[in-house]
């Protein structure tokens, strides 16, 4: 099981080097985003591959490690662990934002489907 934790400033430089190593988040992304702390907003590390800032929708933003198969990997433990979570909590739907055609692709195997820029499930 993926051992998470709050996310704290000691995440800035491993955020800051795996933005810096996305694509979709180079240039459009700052590190402060996966840090903030306000009503709303849980930003979680789960194991070492995600960070996870999560909203009320529940929408979810993953900055993913450089290393794609410890990526896929961490997915098919941190997708059921989610939905389960999301539904015991009353959410209806979870959205990740992604420009990401092999993410968007390995996605829609768990049900999920396109929505603009985003991967999105109705729960």
């Amino acid at each position: 099981m993926l051992k998470q934790r709050s996310v704290s400033e000691q995440d800035r430089t491993k955020i800051e080097q795996w933005i810096q190593a996305d694509d979709d988040h180079r240039g459009k992304c700052k590190p402060d985003f996966w840090l903030e702390t306000k009503k709303g907003v849980a930003c979680r590390k789960f194991g070492e591959s995600l960070f996870v800032r999560a909203e009320n929708v529940l929408r979810l933003h993953i900055q993913f490690s450089p290393d794609k198969f410890s990526n896929a990997k961490a997915l098919l433990e941190f997708i059921p662990q989610i939905e389960e979570s999301a539904r015991n909590h009353g959410y209806t739907q979870i959205i990740w934002d992604s420009t990401s055609e092999p993410l968007i692709k390995f996605a829609e195997r768990f049900g999920y489907r396109r929505s603009q820029s985003e991967i999105v499930k109705d729960l």
